[in-house]
Parts: C-alpha cells; structure tokens; sequence
C-alpha cells in the first residue's frame, strides 16, 4: 500500500475527496496513488500540511530549491 493511500485512509477520505483538497483532479490522484505518476512538489507539500510535518515541509522546500536550480 502507497504512503498516499496510507495518509488517506488515516484520514478517512475518499480519492475523490483527497483530490479535493489536493486541489487536483480524481484521475491525477489516483494514478499518484498508484505509482503511475510521481507526485509533484506542490501535491507533496500539500499531503505533509495535511500531516502536520513541519520539519518535512523544510526538507521539501531544499529539494523544491535544487530541483528548480538543477532545470534553470
């Protein structure tokens, strides 16, 4: 079972309903949910806010920094 699913299931959401709030469509959801689709920054910061991860959202905002340096 994916992370994504795990946190979804903890928080008792349908994938429609993760979508939602990820403000992402229901069929990009699942295919992030499914491995089909790595999962942008933007949708992976978004699940850490919804965990509560603070410390994680400081190691996003590092690779968020060199991924957007490494394609400049």
């Amino acid at each position: 079972m994916s992370m994504l699913k795990k946190i979804r299931l903890e928080k008792e959401l349908s994938q429609e309903e993760m979508a939602k709030k990820l403000e992402i469509s229901p069929n990009g959801y699942r295919n992030y949910e499914s491995g089909k689709r790595l999962l942008p920054v933007d949708v992976l910061v978004k699940v850490l806010k919804m965990r509560g991860y603070e410390d994680d959202l400081k190691l996003v905002a590092i690779l968020e920094e060199l991924c957007v340096k490494k394609t400049s």
